[in-house]
Formats: structure tokens, C-alpha cells, sequence
């Protein structure tokens, strides 16, 4: 038996012994409500992210690696100890974050934050995404360590607190140490991700005086999350009166999906509630859209304030394609790589309105050309734009040496030939040059990331080690 094979046999008895301690790891890291707060010294994104932070860093220096709190933003643990120094670059590197996206507890079966596992799957906020594949590689790491072995370069594993709000973790780190010459990003789908779509957000504003007629009276409409979540629930607000609950009830009536909303009053409030099904922004067609159902329903009507009627109409009109931008006008790509642009946010009030839109853009363009399109279409509908953000695209050759060893591992482990991907997801790996994103998600399973009961297979999590594990060691001896 050769080296090689050795170690193929020795890594999952090593990932066996240790998998009973990472699912608890894992069990405890959820129960962190890792959603941003506000910051304090030393603390930038809040106390919750920074106690989940210290939980990791404490565990992996017991272990004996070294660890490094990056003034609060992010977190650094280097194998082996002794070789590590923030100042030089480190040989390989593994980018995860422990950040999640808002979690309606009452929507959930099993609560966000109370990690259970139930029929073979762990289930909670960040089990995929991606507090399991980050503690997946450390575990990995502490597997390395324990068959005795010495990397030729020092292994890095950053962990991020801002993936889903602006990479201002990464962002931070880099400002002071370099990157790792090649790593990968446990946070997105396998095979592998060679191409990542560009990311634009921005918001159609306008406003108006608050005035209103002898009419049914709107008060406020809210909905969303998130601006990377597809909404699961959209609200409209009017004062109440016979006739307005006469004329709601026919628009929803007359809605092709009259079974998605409910009619309620609250004390002098009619309410109009749409309840969808969220989704992760960049795969809309897994959702269903509550703030497009709702202005599609109140297009119907007529109510005051005027520039709300006017407002509501025309987002109606823009987003009656709510995933894909045809009727925005911005439409492009190719089955394997289209645009995407779904409304996520909405907010109405007596003298104004925002909507707020994600969009994936192909790998072939730049935002520059969207941003001349929406120029036009804030122009046309006297609306303005505001908060237009950017991440351009990345892509590398699934011939280049990086991606050709992490696919050969992968299809080593699962007998999966399929090519590697390109994905309307943004990772940490468009930060760095030579990173990939490397599992944890397949094509073929829903873990409900960014939706509601978030889980993940315990045999998957297991897995995970092992791809992982084998992953590190053979890019460190590259």
C-alpha cells in the first residue's frame, strides 16, 4: 500500500472518530443567532457574531493551531502553529463564514437557532449555509493534524462575519495580510463552481405629497426580508371601511392565486397579506414571490394617495416577470447563464416608496451596461435610482490545475462526472485570486438555503470532512 492509499484509508477512520464531536460543534455554533446588531469596541457586527467568532477560535486553539481575531471582523486559524504569521502568505487557504440570513421563527418547524436532528438531517439557520461546511473543514483540519501529518505550507481558514451583508470581513482582512497563493470556499454547490455571475442591487424610489381623495385609503405596504431573500410575505395596510374590504377581497378573488393571500382586520386597519415562498435570490424560480403577488393584486384597485396607486401600478407592470427581467427590459444570457432579478424588498408609506431588486447578471457582461439600462428605465417611469451596488463576475477554466484537483477529488468521493457550474450565488471566492467554490449544495437536493427549516444530511456533513480533508492536503502539496 502506498502513501497515497494510506491516506485515503487512514482519513475516515480519523473523520469517524472525530464526526460524533462536529455535529455538537455544529449543534452549538447554530444557537448563535448570527444575524448582524449593533456594533460595539470591538464588535462591528454585533455581540452574537462575536461570541459565535470566539466559540470557534477557542475550540480550534485547544486543538493547538493558532488563532487571530481580526479587530472583530473576522477570524483566522493557521496549521501548523509554529509556522504561522498573518504577515506572510500562507500556502492554501479555506474562506467560510458563520453569518446568516434572517429567520422567521414562526414560519419554522423546527426552530432556527435550537439546532435538532431529526431523520438523518440537522436542521437550522446556517446548517448549509455555511456554519456546517466551515466547521466541516476545520474538523478536517484537526483530522489532518491527528494522523500526525505536516503540511509543506501553512493551511489558513478564514472565517467571515460579513458574507451575506458586503464581504467587509474579507475586505478588511486583505487591507493588512495577503491572500493565500490558492484555496476554495465551502458556500456554494459541487462539483465546483468555475464561474460566478455579477450582483447588482439598487432601489426604484419616488415620492409624493401626502395627500388623498374621497378614496380607499393605503397607509403602508412592507415586505421582504432581505435583499438576497425572494420574500415570503408582502403586507398592505389601508384604513378601514366597508368598501374597502369589498373592493380587497374582489382583487383577490380575481387573482389567478387567491389561495396566497388572507384578508384581516385590526382594529381600524384592513390588512392584505401575500404569502409566498422564500428562496435564495439567486434561484428565484425555487420561490414564489410575495411582493409580486402583492402588486399584482393591488394594480387591480384603486386607492389613495395617488403616487401610490401610480407607484404600485407601474412596479407591477416591471415585475410581472419576477425572476428573470423580461419585463424590466434587462433580459440576457443564455440557458446556462442568465439573468436573474427578482423584487425583494418593498416599503410604502403616506409620501413615498422603495423597491429593492436583485439581480445575477451573466459572467459575459459588466454592471456598467445594466447601469445605462436602469438609467433609462428611472428616466421613462420618473422614478429615481438609489443604493446601486456591484460585484462583477469571475470565471476560471475548468482546465486550470486548481479546478482540476478539487473536481477529481469530488468525483473520486461520489462517482459524480457532471461539469463544474456556474452559479448566480457571489462567494468570498471573487475576493481572491485562484479560490473556488466547492460545495457543499448538489444540483439534485434542496437544503432550503435561505428558506425556512435550513438543514443538513448528517451523511453530508460527514462527507464534507472527508472531501475536505483530502482537499487541503492536496492542494498544500501541490
Amino acid at each position: 500500500m502506498n502513501d497515497c492509499d494510506l491516506f485515503r484509508k487512514r482519513l475516515p477512520e480519523t473523520v469517524d472518530m472525530l464526526y460524533p464531536s462536529l455535529e455538537q460543534a455544529l449543534i452549538r455554533l447554530i444557537a448563535f443567532p448570527t444575524l448582524e446588531n449593533p456594533p460595539a469596541p470591538g464588535q462591528p457586527f454585533g455581540r452574537p457574531l462575536a461570541e459565535a467568532l470566539d466559540y470557534c477560535l477557542q475550540l480550534a486553539a485547544s486543538w493547538g493551531f493558532a488563532v487571530y481575531n481580526i479587530d472583530g471582523y473576522c477570524g483566522v486559524i493557521d496549521w501548523p502553529r509554529e509556522n504561522s504569521s498573518l504577515s506572510q502568505q500562507a500556502g492554501v487557504g479555506v474562506l467560510g463564514h458563520i453569518d446568516v440570513v434572517p429567520a422567521a421563527t414562526a414560519d419554522w418547524r423546527y426552530h432556527p437557532w435550537q439546532a435538532v436532528i431529526h431523520e438523518g438531517n440537522l436542521y437550522g439557520r446556517g446548517a448549509t449555509d455555511d456554519k456546517g461546511p466551515t466547521l466541516a473543514c476545520l474538523f478536517a483540519m484537526k483530522a489532518l493534524a491527528d494522523m500526525g501529518l505536516r503540511p509543506p505550507q501553512t493551511i489558513r481558514l478564514i472565517i467571515g462575519l460579513d458574507e451575506e451583508n458586503g464581504f467587509r470581513c474579507i475586505q478588511r482582512y486583505l487591507q493588512d495580510y495577503p491572500p493565500p497563493k490558492m484555496g476554495f470556499v465551502p458556500d456554494a454547490r459541487f462539483p465546483l463552481v468555475c464561474g460566478e455571475k455579477g450582483i447588482i442591487h439598487w432601489r426604484f424610489t419616488a415620492h409624493w405629497p401626502d395627500n388623498h381623495a374621497a378614496k380607499p385609503r393605503l397607509l403602508s405596504v412592507d415586505g421582504g426580508e432581505a435583499s438576497n431573500i425572494i420574500p415570503a410575505k408582502a403586507q398592505a395596510r389601508f384604513v378601514s371601511s366597508p368598501h374597502t374590504q369589498e373592493m380587497l377581497a374582489a382583487a383577490v378573488n380575481a387573482h389567478g392565486l387567491k389561495d396566497r393571500f388572507s384578508l384581516t382586520e385590526d382594529g381600524q386597519e384592513t390588512i392584505l397579506t401575500a404569502f409566498g415562498q422564500a428562496a435564495h435570490a439567486s434561484l428565484p424560480e425555487r420561490g414564489i414571490n410575495a411582493v409580486a403577488l402583492l402588486l399584482s393584486a393591488l394594480a387591480t384597485v384603486d386607492f389613495s394617495p395617488s403616487g401610490a396607486k401610480q407607484f404600485i401600478t407601474k412596479a407591477a407592470r416591471l415585475y410581472a416577470d419576477d425572476k428573470y427581467g423580461a419585463s424590466l427590459g434587462i433580459q440576457d444570457g443564455d440557458s446556462i447563464c442568465p439573468l436573474t432579478a427578482a423584487p425583494t424588498l418593498l416599503h410604502i408609506d403616506g409620501d413615498g416608496a422603495s423597491i429593492t431588486t436583485d439581480c445575477r447578471f451573466p459572467v459575459s457582461q459588466n454592471s456598467q451596461h445594466y447601469w445605462l439600462k436602469l438609467q433609462q428605465i428611472a428616466k421613462t417611469e420618473l422614478m429615481d435610482i438609489q443604493d446601486f451596488a456591484a460585484k462583477e463576475p469571475m470565471y476560471v477554466s475548468e482546465d486550470a490545475p486548481l479546478a482540476q484537483t478539487l473536481l477529481a477529488i469530488y468525483r473520486r468521493h461520489t462517482g459524480d462526472d457532471s461539469p463544474a457550474l456556474i452559479i448566480g450565488g457571489g462567494t468570498f471566492a471573487r475576493t481572491m485570486e485562484n479560490f473556488l467554490a466547492f460545495g457543499p449544495e448538489s444540483c439534485r437536493t434542496d437544503f432550503h438555503v435561505h428558506q425556512n427549516d435550513e438543514f443538513i444530511p448528517c451523511a453530508l456533513l460527514r462527507q464534507l470532512s472527508l472531501i475536505y480533508g483530502e482537499a487541503i492536503w492536496e492542494l498544500a502539496n501541490l
